[in-house]
């Protein structure tokens, strides 16, 4: 299928550091990685979250509890719920995601994952299922199918990194979108709902990661190969669907 169809949401590196992992480097790493101060630094002694903005996109940098986050997304409600077509996907990966293996200190990893969440805007459900029909190898003859949900985790062994198992997870959904904004007072979260209007659109979340048993550290240069094989399905998957996995 055509990629450009696709519009990226957001997108995320997640790295699982050890617990000898030192912070102290996390607010460089951020201006390093996003080339401007951040607008918003909250951290003590076993957590981090920094956040800035980019002509385009939002980039929060989020360590807690040996979980070390990249999260890439739109500032909605101001701009469009997207940070671009999926034609985009090579320059936010270039820029944002490989930049952190060049940081220094980089630290060696337990697992590593990356995150993105496509989707399409939908006139209604039939053009949702007869855009997504040609994309699944798993199910077939939903061409009736209403309140659409698929997930599928193909695992596999590799032959990068010493032979390192990940995890492909797809999940598929048709369904409304709608944008709220959250307002706290007293403590007490509230949903308000934004003047934009509900979205019916076709999703797809594609999760990679590393197997949680591997029990081997994994180095720089194994992070860096990891994470161009995960870069390589992203791109086949969005073509192709789950025949991405295979080709």
């Amino acid at each position: 299928m055509d990629t450009n169809l696709w519009k990226i949401e957001s997108l995320r590196l997640t790295n699982f550091v050890g617990s000898d992992f030192d912070s102290k480097n996390l607010e460089k790493w951020l201006y390093d990685i996003c080339g401007v101060p951040p607008i918003q630094i909250n951290k003590n002694m076993s957590s981090f979250l920094g956040l800035s903005k980019l002509e385009t996109s939002m980039l929060k940098l989020e360590w807690q509890q040996n979980r070390l986050n990249i999260f890439e997304s739109t500032d909605a409600p101001n701009i469009e719920n997207n940070i671009g077509n999926f034609s985009k996907y090579n320059e936010y990966y270039e820029n944002h995601i490989l930049k952190y293996f060049e940081l220094e200190g980089c630290p060696v990893l337990d697992r590593l994952a990356l995150g993105i969440i496509l989707y399409i805007p939908l006139l209604n459900n039939e053009t949702g299922i007869q855009t997504m029909e040609p994309l699944l190898k798993t199910v077939k003859g939903i061409e009736n199918a209403e309140d659409f949900q698929f997930r599928i985790n193909w695992p596999t062994k590799t032959e990068i990194a010493g032979g390192i198992k990940v995890n492909r997870l797809l999940t598929w959904t048709i369904g409304t979108v709608q944008l709220f904004q959250i307002n706290i007072q007293n403590g007490i979260a509230q949903n308000l709902p934004i003047a934009t209007p509900p979205e019916l659109q076709l999703r797809l979340e594609i999760d990679l990661s590393t197997d949680q048993n591997v029990g081997n550290k994994i180095s720089l240069e194994q992070q860096k190969e990891i994470i161009h094989y995960f870069s390589d399905i992203v791109k086949k998957v969005a073509q192709y669907g789950e025949y991405g996995l295979f080709n």
